[in-house]
């Protein structure tokens, strides 16, 4: 997966490819449109990736970031679930793309070859119009948040027939956004590593806090509000950029800075007033398990 988003100047839509569906193949986080076939990541290389000509990942003058994720390469087929899907898993680094085609039927469950409970996942249907669904461990299978919008958790059955993910499956229902009949559709699925990854959450009361138990210095951190939708956007900190500067994933605003955000050997904190008093979900990463960036 190759997520890149431009850093300055005026607003510029995210860019989400990845070796499943292909390349050129766009999905933007911010957006509940459908893919788009564009000159974006045109190819998957050794160590890399190659742009192409679109402004949105590459325009002269400007600054750019990309988050990447290694899957497990070509798609392979799986049957653990009652409809039939194609995956890409990395199992070491827990993370795999599933792409499948809705049937309908509620509920159906559809496998993800992490043989883990994935924590979080990001859905999108890719053949129309529909909003990024996103199940998080942290608010449990009765709830779902929206990624392309800063609202809080919305209570409902309607998308995971109230199951939590288990070690070989994810649930859907028959919510159009997850699994209509002959609807296409893309999952990204992440479970907790040890040493790589963790996700959680937290109460912010306002003062200066911290998150202390990741197990690793981290390289990437995700936050959103479960439970307030005021300044909630869902925030994406990184140390190849100040970790004082966020790019929200539901906006195509570009980067904020003024933020108040360190990394630290086993966490993160921040200090007083940097985010509202709410509930939080975060997705934190190191570079690889058992790695600590210097």
């Amino acid at each position: 997966l190759v997520w890149i988003k431009r850093r300055n100047g005026s607003a510029k839509d995210h860019c989400l490819v990845d070796v499943v569906r292909g390349p050129k193949k766009r999905l933007r986080s911010e957006s509940n449109a459908q893919e788009t076939t564009e000159e974006v990541v045109t190819s998957f290389d050794p160590g890399g990736f190659t742009i192409g000509t679109d402004t949105g990942v590459n325009q002269s003058g400007y600054n750019f970031v990309a988050w990447n994720w290694a899957a497990g390469g070509a798609a392979v087929a799986n049957t653990d679930g009652t409809i039939s899907s194609q995956v890409s898993a990395n199992t070491d680094y827990g993370f795999s793309i599933v792409t499948y085609t809705g049937n309908g039927t509620a509920p159906s469950t559809v496998g993800h070859g992490l043989g883990a409970a994935p924590s979080l996942i990001f859905f999108k249907r890719r053949d129309t119009t529909s909003n990024w669904i996103t199940y998080s461990s942290g608010i449990g299978a009765t709830k779902y948040l929206v990624l392309n919008n800063n609202g809080a958790t919305t209570t409902d059955s309607g998308p995971f027939n109230n199951t939590a993910a288990t070690s070989t499956v994810f649930t859907v229902n028959t919510f159009s956004d997850l699994n209509a009949n002959s609807g296409t559709y893309v999952a990204y699925c992440w479970s907790e590593v040890s040493g790589y990854s963790k996700f959680g959450s937290f109460t912010h009361s306002g003062a200066a806090s911290s998150v202390s138990n990741l197990g690793f210095k981290p390289r990437f951190v995700l936050i959103k509000s479960t439970t307030s939708s005021t300044t909630a956007q869902w925030m994406i900190f990184d140390s190849e950029r100040n970790t004082n500067d966020t790019i929200y994933a539901s906006s195509n605003a570009a980067e904020n800075s003024g933020w108040a955000v360190v990394f630290e050997d086993n966490g993160f904190s921040w200090a007083a007033g940097s985010f509202g008093s709410a509930d939080y979900i975060y997705a934190a990463f190191a570079d690889r398990p058992g790695n600590n960036w210097d």
